[in-house]
């Protein structure tokens, strides 16, 4: 399961996996699983790739979660991640805060504009562009500087 989901396990995971409040605290202890965010762990060791790092955000938002904007831009591979934060989109009214993270509230995002890439939640791309379009200055959208 880990690997499924680039090294990132939640608090629910490693429950239905079998494991107990206290396995869980002896593993953080013990250096096997590394805080993330509350109820994330990365496995094994605390350096993730990009992908893992992007499933750490979708997760620790909750159900419903997706990578968006930049953020899902670099992975569908058509734009840049503004290195600072990773950009997530939930359906339902927040107040999530966490250094590194953007959080939007968007109870209008469509089902079918949400897919998913490498096992972690995306919007689709078309949506990824029109997200895009509401933050890029215009001589970017062009292809400008």
């Amino acid at each position: 399961m880990a690997r499924a989901q680039h090294g990132v396990l939640t608090r629910a995971d490693l429950l239905a996996l079998g494991f107990s409040d206290r396995a869980v605290k002896h593993r953080v202890a013990s250096g096997r699983l590394h805080p993330i965010a509350a109820g994330v762990y990365a496995v094994g060791r605390r350096e993730l790739t990009p992908h893992g790092r992007w499933m750490a955000a979708v997760l620790a938002c909750g159900d419903g979660a997706v990578l968006s904007h930049r953020s899902a831009a670099e992975l569908w591979g058509i734009g840049y991640e503004d290195r600072k934060r990773i950009d997530v989109s939930i359906r339902r009214k927040s107040k999530i805060t966490r250094k590194g993270l953007k959080v939007r509230a968007r109870p209008s995002l469509d089902a079918k504009s949400v897919v998913v890439r490498f096992g972690i939640r995306v919007t689709h791309p078309v949506q990824t562009l029109i997200d895009l379009a509401t933050e890029l200055k215009v001589m970017r959208l062009a292809g400008g500087k």
